[in-house]
């Protein structure tokens, strides 16, 4: 299992025993009346966000895609509605669903493009496979050239070792040979075949990885387009114009690191984070950071030196276990903290989560509040998929 969150860190005083039941009432109900204003915001937010989301699908369904991506068009039908009823109910859910939706939409247009070029391509090929085979299957030998030809069934290995394909037509299709010939040219025939059908397994992987790339990308500035729509509601455009360019730098930053998109996603989180309050102070982010690193320690992990990073403001912790298990911390100044545990097997790594937090609270005073989990793989069992490492992000642009 895996799992990427961001949360909310504040400092937690004392509570004195002294306090008069009519100072707590009129607290109670400020907290009452900031929660419900809080909520507001979020619902409101939230629901721009779900307008943007229906306009992209529905420009989608409105360009037929979704027949080429049936389930997943399904599933985000189902979430969108999901998404309306928490709207009205439950506005964090509403949020937190909103979030995880965010990086669906963002891929879902170039995913169903590519399902529509490779159908389209595939139907193609069939059409010329079949008019080949009628044309060339005048033989036995024929016949046997197109059945090994036959056994590349992928589109992409196809296309990519095609000039090779019908050099191998041309030396063999209507050659006339003798009975007892016919074995040897059958075996030569197949060990080309393989040789083939290796090489552009090859080159088809090389090419998928490249395409997977670029519709990566395509879908961090779809990502990035979201967030930075929502900066032209701020009534302070300096300051929507100040985070735009750091907006556009974390895309470049992501685009030369590879980062996913649930984890770029996490970043930009961090840097539109309301700024309404005051900034909690060094000192305050200093007991935060001695807690994170000694609550990893009392949870069985071997933790890096804390590492700040002046370019971004933040501070960089990093944890492993001898197992393999990985943890990693970004404090921000404001508050804001980003976590991720990986390379864990099944959910073993809820269960450090909860012990790390669960410490963070009860043992070191660290409120934890308005978490929000951007990315969750419980059924992850390698321990080979690439973590968030952070101080290789920062430090090859420092």
């Amino acid at each position: 299992m895996s799992e990427l969150a961001l949360l909310k860190w504040t400092i937690v005083g004392a509570v004195s025993a002294r306090g008069t039941a009519a100072v707590k009432r009129q607290k109670k109900r400020q907290e009452e009346a900031r929660r419900a204003q809080h909520l507001e915001r979020v619902r409101e937010t939230t629901r721009r966000y779900r307008d943007r989301y229906r306009e992209t699908y529905q420009d989608l369904l409105a360009q037929g895609l979704d027949r080429f991506l049936p389930q997943e068009f399904a599933q985000v039908e189902q979430q969108l509605d999901e998404l309306d009823r928490l709207l009205v109910h439950d506005p964090l859910a509403a949020r937190d669903l909103s979030l995880q939706l965010a990086p669906t939409i963002s891929r879902l247009p170039a995913r169903a493009r590519q399902a529509r070029r490779e159908n389209e391509e595939e139907r193609r090929r069939q059409e010329e496979r079949l008019a080949q085979l009628r044309a060339e299957a005048t033989s036995e030998l024929g016949r046997f050239l197109e059945q090994a030809i036959a056994q590349i069934t992928d589109p992409v290995e196809q296309d990519l070792v095609l000039e090779q394909l019908q050099a191998l037509r041309h030396e063999f299709a209507g050659r006339s040979v003798l009975p007892e010939e016919l074995p040897a040219i059958q075996r030569e025939i197949t060990e080309k075949i393989r040789h083939l059908r290796a090489q552009g397994a090859s080159r088809a992987q090389e090419w998928r990885e490249a395409k997977a790339r670029q519709m990566e990308d395509e879908a961090r500035r779809k990502l990035l387009d979201l967030y930075t729509a929502e900066l032209a509601k701020q009534p302070n455009q300096l300051q929507a114009q100040q985070k735009r360019e750091r907006l556009e730098n974390l895309y470049k930053l992501a685009q030369s690191q590879g980062l996913s998109l649930e984890e770029f996603q996490a970043c930009v989180l961090a840097e539109t984070e309301s700024t309404e309050s005051a900034p909690y102070g060094e000192e305050a982010r200093r007991q935060a950071v001695r807690a994170i690193v000694e609550s990893l320690n009392r949870s069985g992990f071997i933790v890096d030196q804390p590492r700040r990073i002046p370019e971004t403001d933040e501070v960089l912790i990093r944890a492993k276990k001898p197992a393999g298990a990985e943890a990693s911390f970004s404090i921000r100044l404001n508050g804001t903290m980003i976590y991720k545990f990986d390379h864990y097997e099944g959910m073993k790594c809820r269960d450090d989560i909860d012990k790390v937090l669960a410490l963070l609270e009860q043992v070191y005073g660290i409120q934890l509040s308005d978490a929000r989990l951007l990315w969750q793989n419980p059924d992850r069992l390698s321990k080979s998929a690439r973590p968030l490492d952070w101080n290789q992000r920062r430090e090859s642009h420092g």
